[in-house]
């Protein structure tokens, strides 16, 4: 009798790990079928593309990541079940989004809506503000902003594929300047191509760092996001969900990390009392600042003595 107890209770135990591998065979399809990543410890680990653009993917000498796209995902990890590895930092932006597509990578931030994206990917909230600008060397005294007719005929340096491409012909035809483009696989080379005069302006982002650049004009601004497969819903129900916990949570998150990696510098040869240089720290530190993405004369005023001193907000950023 004791032996035919033994022998059911043994028999339960090996039918419950059966069952168990059975599930775990299949525990990496979802329900509509689409692959999802391996779950360890609780967490989905997803694989992000990252490619090189300064400010937003950066790696240092010892393979260190930082910059905003970096900063944002350890964020979405914190409040979500989300684990993310990164790939494709030898890539250009073009081609992260082949990989997304083919199934290499999981997810790519930085994204703007498109109607041609939205037909492949899923968008998640806005995970910033950027604007589309010109910018030229420090030192170019040709251009002057807003003076159209000393734009005419400049040569336009263009990163492949942007979406910020499109907005660069009506801006042209509403100005009134003709222009010629030279087209770049990444980033860096199109701030090289500048440096070197192979170009007179670079069409970009403002979420790429620059030195010894000047901003020539804004033709935009919108919403950035990260993106996703379309049949990946559950990874963008997690990504949404973090995100929706970090407005509640981190405070101005996104405008607090704009100016981590983008500025705003100020001249320390200009002259400010005590309590201006204090405002100006405060607003270095992302505790006091002015509406990213809005190009309007806005003014910050610094009181002395009782009167209202302006300066010119661009001043600053």
């Amino acid at each position: 009798m004791k032996m035919q107890m033994f022998s059911t209770k043994y028999m339960k135990w090996v039918l419950l790990f059966f069952v168990c591998l059975f599930l775990t065979a299949y525990s990496d399809t979802s329900v509509d079928g689409a692959a999802q990543p391996v779950q360890c410890s609780g967490n989905w680990t997803v694989k992000a593309g990252i490619f090189d653009f300064d400010g937003y993917h950066m790696k240092d000498a010892n393979g260190n990541l930082s910059g905003y796209g970096i900063e944002f995902l350890n964020l979405v990890s914190q409040y979500s079940h989300l684990n993310f590895t990164y790939t494709g930092y030898d890539k250009s932006w073009n081609e992260t989004l082949e990989m997304l597509e083919s199934g290499e990578i999981d997810l790519v931030t930085s994204e703007h809506k498109t109607s041609k994206r939205q037909e492949k990917f899923a968008f998640s909230l806005p995970i910033g503000m950027s604007r589309t600008i010109l910018s030229i060397r420090s030192n170019n005294t040709r251009l002057h902003s807003g003076n159209y007719t000393s734009y005419d005929g400049m040569t336009i340096g263009i990163l492949a594929g942007s979406s910020q491409n499109n907005y660069l012909k009506k801006f042209a035809a509403e100005k009134g300047f003709s222009y010629r483009t030279k087209t770049y696989a990444n980033s860096r080379m199109l701030a090289d191509a500048l440096q070197d005069g192979r170009i007179d302006a670079v069409l970009s982002s403002d979420l790429r760092r620059t030195e010894n650049e000047k901003t020539l004009d804004m033709i935009t601004s919108d919403h950035f996001y990260a993106i996703v497969r379309k049949e990946d819903t559950w990874l963008l129900d997690e990504v949404n969900y973090a995100i929706e916990q970090m407005n509640i949570n981190e405070g101005d998150w996104s405008n607090l990390l704009f100016y981590k990696y983008y500025g705003p510098v100020y001249s320390s040869a200009l002259s400010f009392n005590s309590r201006e240089n204090a405002y100006i720290q405060e607003v270095l530190a992302g505790k006091k600042h002015y509406r990213h993405g809005e190009w309007r004369p806005e003014t910050i005023f610094l009181h002395r003595k009782r009167r209202a001193k302006r300066h010119p907000a661009r001043l600053f950023c």
